[in-house]
């Protein structure tokens, strides 16, 4: 056979394999969910049930005692008390699917009053009150620390950067928190300068079994020969004025640390599964350089934060690209509860979703499932944290030619709300804030842009304004708590 006859046979064997994947529909494999394939999708017409467009979806997210985040596309009704309908909105409040171009500036302005937290711990004293009450006490000196998880969305600090900000403008604080040693968003990421060369890197993706454990952010490095990692101060948070390091257990070695070029040595030795070293700053500096000779220590990340004396607001943002969120039970225990003991966190946030997300899949009862299980984790392991599940953004969904919100929305977001009232925590709902149902498509057509044309992921524009609605929700939900000053 020749080599253009094998090219054609290989090219209708693939598209007949396609097409018989096509199908299938959903279906699993070893216990895994994978969703329907279609290879003519985009000529083919859509019949599927959008739930924004009938009345006959229903679905299970017990928020009925939670009124802060009712709205108008969401009703409860009398004969089902535990139970939301996804009802029809108006033809004069649906947005077209090509949204008129609206100066960005003015579009911010109206969606600026976030819809309060949800917080389903109805005990008395609930962590969300703590944190209230911690915030109030940030010029006493208290310290507020969160820990922002999330994919794509949030990496290179987009959405954090502005939260962060944010709090430190009202609160106090100063410093971007915590950086791993390595970063893949390391060249686009503005608020720090970061360079590194030669480690070796484990993570959700390539695990390195009981010798690395990886830490909450999903990774774990190991220096090889000339191991570097360098940090440099940017105009957004300026000098760094206090450095913490985390590594794991290790022996006694020589750290060599260049502080604005000068050099000292510093001997480490770690006897827990997470060690912190306090890096001695003679004054405020601008870039910090970190060696380390060939080893098996685990290395984890740096904290920048304000002087030790001064209370504020740290967020610490933990992003992993392509994750769900459930592959923070990959993290030992140990781990994790050293974290907490070291960085002392007062808020968890997990925005995940649009890794989870896919047409037609219907039933996510088994992501609701397993998010529980991440939540029990996360309040063993981090006890006096309040924990805050932001429910998925809109996304768009291509059907017969244009552009609408995904259908399944509806359906991942009741799993997320009822994984947050099932387990006593906080949610609060991005698709709601960002507009509601077709709102991905108004983003998009905004000038500046607020999302990409791929119809998921903000551009850093949105991710601001993203930053700005959850500091906004955070902010009413702390001033309608009673608070006491000390």
């Amino acid at each position: 056979m020749n080599i253009p006859k094998q090219a054609f046979v290989l090219t209708i064997s693939t598209i007949v394999l396609l097409y018989m994947t096509t199908l299938l529909g959903n279906f699993q494999f070893l216990g895994v969910p994978f969703s329907a394939i279609s290879i003519v999708s985009d000529i083919q017409k859509d019949t599927a049930i959008n739930p924004f467009i009938t009345n006959s979806i229903e679905q299970d997210t017990a928020i009925h005692t939670v009124a802060e985040i009712e709205n108008t596309n969401i009703q409860h009704t009398a004969s089902l008390p535990n139970k939301i309908v996804w009802n029809a909105p108006s033809a004069q409040n649906t947005l077209p699917t090509s949204a008129p171009i609206v100066d960005t500036a003015t579009f911010v302005n109206k969606i600026k009053d976030s819809l309060l937290i949800a917080d389903f711990d109805v005990s008395a004293g609930s962590k969300f009150q703590k944190l209230f009450q911690k915030l109030a006490q940030t010029q006493q000196g208290k310290k507020v620390r969160i820990a922002y998880f999330g994919d794509s969305m949030i990496e290179g600090d987009l959405v954090t950067q502005d939260l962060r900000k944010l709090l430190q403008q009202k609160f106090g604080g100063n410093g971007v928190g915590y950086v791993p040693i390595t970063s893949i968003t390391s060249t686009f990421r503005n608020t720090i300068g970061h360079t590194f060369r030669n480690w070796t890197t484990y993570s959700f993706e390539n695990r390195g079994g009981k010798t690395h454990p990886l830490c909450p952010s999903g990774y774990a490095f190991v220096p090889t020969n000339g191991a570097t990692v360098s940090y440099r101060a940017s105009n957004y948070t300026g000098s760094f004025q206090h450095v913490k390091l985390y590594y794991g257990a290790t022996e006694k070695q020589m750290l060599h640390v260049a502080i604005d070029g000068k050099k000292q040595d510093i001997e480490i030795e770690g006897k827990n599964s997470v060690n912190e070293l306090d890096i001695p700053l003679p004054t405020n500096a601008n870039n910090l350089n970190f060696s380390f000779n060939a080893s098996t220590t685990n290395v984890y990340g740096t904290s920048f934060e304000g002087k030790a004396s001064q209370g504020g607001v740290w967020v610490d943002n933990y992003a992993f690209r392509g994750n769900s969120g459930l592959t923070l039970t990959q993290v030992p225990e140990e781990i994790h509860k050293n974290y907490q003991k070291l960085l002392n966190y007062d808020l968890i946030i997990l925005q995940y979703g649009v890794n989870v997300l896919s047409h037609n899949r219907r039933n996510y009862t088994w992501y609701q499932q397993d998010l529980s299980k991440v939540i029990q984790l996360l309040k063993r392991c981090y006890p006096e944290a309040a924990i805050l599940i932001v429910g998925i953004a809109d996304r768009g969904y291509r059907m017969n030619g244009t552009y609408q919100s995904e259908p399944d929305i509806p359906y991942l977001l009741a799993a997320q709300k009822n994984a947050a009232k099932l387990n006593a925590v906080g949610y609060w709902s991005l698709f709601e804030n960002m507009g509601g149902q077709n709102s991905m498509v108004q983003w998009v057509n905004q000038r500046p842009a607020l999302a990409n044309k791929d119809y998921i992921h903000f551009t850093p524009a949105g991710a601001s304004v993203v930053g700005k609605l959850v500091y906004n929700t955070l902010l009413k939900s702390y001033e309608q708590v009673p608070k006491t000053v000390e």
